[in-house]
């Protein structure tokens, strides 16, 4: 309380105590591991890897409240940060160890193996010379035996088939197709 003469009369003057405090301004230190953070969730797409390895998605909402960041933030750290998708494309590269990478082309194998023709098709374009018909009417695959005997006929009419023999511990000659 502050007393002050007015008039001849002393007054006193009443802080109003109703109003809230001017929160501090963020640390800036902890603003720069919040966005890093942001940074991770997008480069994951959400996805958030358990202990078991099994994925669990979770909502931006869940993840504002997580790092205790508005959800409006979030998305205005996407707008404004300048670098800010060149920052997720490198953190989603940090993220892809080798380990992964092969976990993955590994599922993609095993269901190239058991038939899945799409997948077949993903691990021929990628690993060889081969490619997709450009429209889909072209040639109808339904299996990976169909997928290897298409890419032998390519690679045969393109002159990169190589015929030859095959000889077993006998020494026996077998002619391959």
């Amino acid at each position: 309380m502050e007393t002050q003469a007015q008039n001849g009369t002393d007054t006193q003057l009443q802080t109003d105590t109703t109003v809230p405090p001017v929160p501090p301004p963020q640390d800036p230190a902890l603003l720069k591991v919040q966005l890093e953070e942001w940074i991770t969730f997008t480069a994951i797409g959400g996805l958030v890897t358990e202990a078991d390895g099994n994925l669990d998605p979770m909502t931006v909402s869940k993840f504002a409240e997580l790092i205790k960041v508005p959800r409006r933030t979030l998305y205005n750290w996407r707008r404004d940060v300048p670098d800010f998708w060149q920052r997720v494309e490198i953190r989603r590269r940090e993220m892809m160890s080798k380990d992964r990478i092969t976990k993955v082309w590994n599922g993609v194998y095993l269901r190239a193996a058991k038939g899945d023709a799409a997948q077949a098709t993903m691990i021929l374009s990628h690993f060889s010379d081969y490619k997709p018909p450009a429209q889909a009417h072209e040639i109808e695959l339904k299996g990976m035996g169909d997928v290897i005997a298409n890419t032998r006929k390519k690679m045969q009419a393109a002159g990169m088939l190589i015929e030859g023999e095959v000889t077993n511990a006998t020494g026996t000659s077998q002619p391959q197709p």
